[in-house]
């Protein structure tokens, strides 16, 4: 029940996401389908001729295909080069790059937002920006200049037109390519508005409305005499866009498959439609509602997969537990079974009659299963997911997909409950008739069988631990050799990637089944170290505690691998979800550098780097400020160094910075060198490369007033990585940097003119806010033409934090832990009872002869004591040892397939959160009390009516 509930609430709440996200990123989109139409193809002119005649005829074409709602059409080109438009001493071409653009627009626009000024009914108007440049109002000459024809024609201006509104803001988000940046948001960068080129900014150009397009040309033509005009206006620089937005019941949130085959067909038939006007190399279709729902198709599927493969170890466990329940409860009914087989029932119906059972116990497990699902994927949703909630109602969600999961739900119950009664169902049904149908028979339960083949499992899997733990090193080494040229090791290869797969992906299960049954099996033999264990909890019954786990090896050795697993998979989750965020954060760290990280769009001179200065300075909030530029070296095949970054004094007191990210050196000693124009750090990849020790000498050459000169330099030791300029493993895979500080300008001054400086890193005082910092900085440094990016290492951290996708795995990994731990105390639980109430007799047997209260409970906490600790000692041991294992090698295996060692910041590897600790600590507590109960309901009964039971 439980298994099913946690598997489709995942299943449900990621069901919820989808239909909120794919709300979300759809309304992000305003146009969803852009044509553009190309006239550079020879007799263009006449289709443009027939389509600027009938337009509309053109779009009705398009919405007749079906869910398109609205058609948008627009022509853009542009006066030919030189012809510009001039009143009193200004000309357009001042404002709009040197061209001057025509816009052809339809008389009733679908798109609101279009104002005219005056009519445009056979006249021509001007985009209000271009209009208010050159002073210009409704009836105002304005003169059409083409100076190298030496002529000019003066035009009226008929009508001022505004573009506003819906129209501008869907063109300005066309043209500007605003959709790819509100798709796949920049994290940690701080927003920049996208500018429109004022060549394609309809208020800056000639609006005409398609019906009059001819007149137009003929004006141009008459007025300046050049032959075929609109052949050159439309064939050099014309091209139409169509701005398609369909209807949103295209859209079904439940069912992205159907959505997607509808996009496309709709996208195959205007493809279709266009092709009887256009070649095909001559017009594009944007689909930015398909590239939306693909998106979030592609996020959803990887949630869902990432989701089965963290619900796997829940689902084993749920039948470890299952097969243990089933196991004692087939076992109590052994009698019952033995009576029927007398009466003449047959093995086989009685194996039937426990699979038509677990039928119905599935049934119900699965409707049970599915209320939980729904209620915790309610409670997760509308809790933890409130930007999502603002946007889909959970509970309408909910409410449509349930159904969808009714049978299923009970499909996997029946099929986990079904698994897990196999086997004991198989096992009783066969017992011979004397067996059955005597009294409680204790051999049934001692008896556990280790067999060759478990030992051989046994052995590949501690083999595959130990592969884990040193880091592949027999795989390292195949690869190594394979990449020499040693292709026949391949074969070898071959051979051991199924001890492999054993070793290292089965292990986990193995190892866990294969230790615990081992322990069970061989308890007797040190039953005096059980009794030790169990002495603290026991007193003087710790004899019996320890009699009782010998007794029931079967069942004993099960609940030990459910605590093993528990903790193995809890633990490692738990550890790889905390390993993810500290990686997030070692990652932020190393690339963004510091606080705030300002990389400049065109490089500033190092000259300049006092008045930029003042400018960051001077924001409230700057604590410090380092800066970063390189020098390029000309090629030196000796040394394949082709980049030499100066280090700012400020660099290696950044925030980000730290002393293990250098090697042979210290912080201060760094400081030193920076100081020293004659030393050099080199990337951590030149360690061991015979020549680049440290002390060695290395020479390169550099430009001296246009000149190459060699200098010479010394290494003064090594840097692993580089926050704010390079990637986690940029300085350990590759050759072409070397480091030095800016004293360098004092040993070759002609460097201060010339170089460049590109990064910034900026520290913030403690309690500032860094967004609000680089926003400020920004700002003043855009004031003062110096255009910069801006990314916040808080705000970065925030944006990868708060998305939906982290959170719910976080959720998940909690839940899954939680609900395991649960699983394994139920099963511990039903253990105890069971093995509590088998013993009533003697329990009673013993409260006659004087044991109180106090030495009962101490007898039973012994006992699950023995159980708990054991499986704590395997569970703890194997779940750390796979963790570090899986973590390790997972982070290095695509640099271990090609032969590379690489090398990981400190607290990249692994995590440990503290709540770990907390969690696992109060398991243990509640794992020794979990037989309490039971034991303090037996103690209730009537000591008389206990000794007549007969075992």
């Amino acid at each position: 029940m439980l298994a099913v509930g946690l598997m489709f609430s995942v299943f449900m709440t990621v069901d919820y996401a989808g239909v909120a996200t794919i709300r979300r990123y759809t309304d992000l989109v305003r146009v969803d389908f852009r044509a553009n139409m190309y006239f550079f193809f020879e007799g263009s002119e006449n289709i443009f001729s027939w389509i600027a005649s009938n337009h509309e005829e053109f779009i009705e074409g398009l919405k007749s295909i079906d869910y398109i709602e609205k058609v948008e059409f627009i022509f853009r080109t542009s006066l030919p080069n030189g012809f510009s438009l001039v009143k009193e001493n200004k000309s357009s071409l001042s404002i709009t790059e040197n061209i001057t653009p025509i816009f052809f627009i339809r008389q009733s626009p679908e798109f609101e937002g279009v104002y005219i000024n005056g009519s445009l009914e056979e006249g021509i108007g001007l985009g209000r920006e271009i209009a208010k440049y050159l002073g210009v109002d409704v009836g105002d000459e304005v003169t059409l200049s083409a100076p190298f024809l030496n002529k000019s024609y003066n035009i009226t201006i008929s009508a001022i037109v505004s573009f506003d509104g819906e129209f501008f803001e869907n063109y300005f988000w066309v043209e500007t390519d605003s959709f790819w940046s509100e798709l796949y948001q920049s994290v940690g960068f701080l927003s920049e508005a996208p500018s429109l080129p004022t060549s394609t900014n309809p208020n800056y150009g000639i609006i005409v409305f398609l019906d009059d397009w001819e007149n137009l040309f003929s004006l141009l033509e008459n007025a300046f005499g050049i032959e075929e005009l609109d052949i050159i206006l439309i064939r050099e620089a014309g091209n139409a866009e169509a701005f398609i937005v369909l209807n949103d019941s295209i859209i079904d949130p439940w069912n992205l498959e159907k959505t997607k085959a509808e996009i496309n067909r709709v996208f195959n038939e205007m493809r279709l439609y266009l092709q009887q006007y256009f070649p095909s190399d001559y017009f594009y279709i944007t689909s930015y509602i398909m590239n939306a729902v693909s998106y979030v198709e592609m996020r959803l599927l990887g949630v869902r997969i990432s989701s089965l493969l963290m619900m796997l170890p829940i689902l084993i466990l749920s039948v470890i537990l299952a097969l243990i329940a089933n196991w004692i409860l087939i076992n109590k009914r052994r009698r019952e079974l033995g009576l029927l087989r007398i009466r003449g029932m047959s093995p086989k119906q009685i194996f039937i009659s426990f699979i038509s059972e677990i039928i119905l116990v599935g049934i119900l497990a699965g409707l049970t299963g599915i209320g939980i699902a729904y209620g915790a994927s309610y409670l997760i949703s509308k809790t933890l997911a409130k930007s999502l909630a603002e946007i889909v109602d959970p509970i309408v969600v909910l409410n449509a997909v349930v159904d969808d999961y009714v049978v299923p739900a009970i499909i996997v119950g029946i099929v986990l409950g079904f698994i897990s009664i196999f086997y004991p169902a198989r096992r009783v049904s066969k017992l011979d008739l004397l067996t059955s149908i005597s009294e409680y028979v204790p051999e049934i339960e001692k008896e556990v069988k280790v067999g060759k083949a478990l030992w051989v499992f046994i052995i590949i899997s501690v083999y595959g631990l130990s592969e884990l733990l040193l880091g592949m090193p027999t795989f390292r080494f195949l690869m190594t050799e394979i990449m020499r040229g040693r292709y026949f090791l391949s074969l070898l290869l071959m051979i051991y990637m199924p001890i492999y797969f054993i070793g290292v992906i089965g292990g986990p299960f193995i190892l866990a089944y294969g230790c615990a049954k081992l322990l069970a099996a061989y308890s007797d033999r040190f039953s005096k170290i059980l009794e030790i264990i169990s002495k603290p909890f026991s007193g003087d019954l710790s004899r019996f505690a320890v009699d009782q786990f010998v007794r029931k090896k079967a069942r004993v050795y099960k609940v030990i691998l459910l605590i093993t697993l528990t903790l193995v998979f809890g633990i490692y989750f738990t550890i790889n979800s905390a390993t993810n965020r500290a990686r997030i954060k070692v990652n932020l760290k190393i690339s963004i550098g510091a606080d705030i990280k300002l990389s400049l769009y065109n490089p500033i001179s190092y000259n300049e780097i006092p008045s930029i200065n003042r400018t960051i300075y001077y924001v409230e909030g700057v604590n410090r400020i380092a800066y970063t530029s390189e020098i390029l070296l000309p090629y030196d095949p000796s040394t394949n160094i082709s980049r030499l970054i100066v280090l700012d004094y400020s660099y290696p007191e950044v925030s980000y910075f730290e002393g293990s990210y250098v090697e042979g050196l210290s912080v201060s000693e760094l400081n030193d060198v920076l100081h020293d124009p004659t030393k050099i750090l080199l990337p951590i990849s030149y360690k061991g490369v015979k020549g680049y020790e440290i002390g060695s000498t290395v020479y390169l050459p550099i430009i001296v007033n246009n000149t190459e000169k060699i200098f010479k330099f010394t290494v003064a030791g090594y840097i692993k990585w580089c926050p704010g300029l390079f990637g986690l493993f940029s300085l350990q895979l590759h050759k072409y940097y070397a480091f030095v500080g800016p004293a360098i300008i004092d040993r070759i001054k002609s460097l201060e003119e010339t170089l460049l400086v590109q990064t910034i890193l900026v520290d913030v005082k403690s309690g500032c806010n860094a967004t609000y910092v680089g926003e400020e900085i920004r700002n003043m440094l855009e004031d003062i033409d110096v255009p910069v990016s801006v990314q916040v290492f808080r705000k970065a951290l925030n944006d990868i934090y708060n998305n939906w996708i982290f959170v719910f795995e976080q959720i998940f990994v909690d839940v899954l832990f939680y609900l395991s731990i649960i699983m394994a105390i139920i099963g511990m639980s039903l253990t105890m009872a069971t093995s509590i109430f088998e013993r009533r007799r003697e329990i009673a047997l013993l409260r006659a002869r004087g044991a109180s209260l106090r030495d009962l409970l101490g007898m039973v906490l012994g006992e699950v004591a023995v159980i708990t600790i054991l499986g704590y000692l395997l569970g703890i041991g194997l779940a750390f040892a796979y963790t570090y294992g899986f973590l390790v090698v997972m982070s290095t295996m695509s640099f271990v397939s090609m032969g590379m060692t690489v090398e990981f910041p400190p607290g990249y590897l692994m995590a440990i959160p503290q709540k770990l600790y907390f969690v696992v600590g109060g398991a243990f507590v509640m794992f020794l009390f979990s037989a309490i109960v039971p034991l303090l309901v037996l103690v209730r009964e009537d000591i008389s009516q206990e000794l007549r039971i007969t075992h």
